[in-house]
């Protein structure tokens, strides 16, 4: 079980920093007119293990912070991620649900955090599952 979290936590560090270098080359290609990399892979790669150095490029590098739709794809991948490592988690460890359900409670609340105009861009009101 530790070995298999210190690879987790391996996969994820290397993940980030290759996110968060990812989204420099972006932001440096969207300034000066190149080739830009694919939202599409931006994506993907979040959801392999990289969405902190992604989250972390984002705001240090104040690229893709304003466009809506990209926000909402990136935190539906963050989601997905850690449900799906904590579903992985439960079968191999046991008794997950509790650290499954406060995973699902964190990113709930980072969405809320991460998009507070959703309300009004789209009148979706968005609650969250626990009271």
């Amino acid at each position: 079980m530790l070995i298999g979290a210190a690879v987790y936590l391996g996969v994820i560090v290397v993940m980030s920093l290759i996110c968060f270098m990812a989204y420099g080359f972006d932001k440096r290609r969207a300034q000066r007119g190149g080739r830009r990399i694919p939202e599409r892979t931006l994506h993907f790669m979040a959801f392999m293990g990289g969405w902190p150095g992604a989250y972390l490029g984002q705001q240090y590098f104040r690229h893709k912070t304003q466009k809506l739709a990209f926000l909402r794809v990136f935190w539906l991948d963050v989601f997905l991620h850690i449900v799906i490592v904590g579903a992985v988690i439960s079968v191999v460890a046991g008794p997950g649900y509790t650290a499954l359900c406060r995973a699902v409670n964190f990113v709930e609340d980072a969405l809320m955090r991460a998009t507070p105009k959703a309300e009004e861009d789209t009148g979706i009101r968005i609650t969250p599952l626990r009271k």
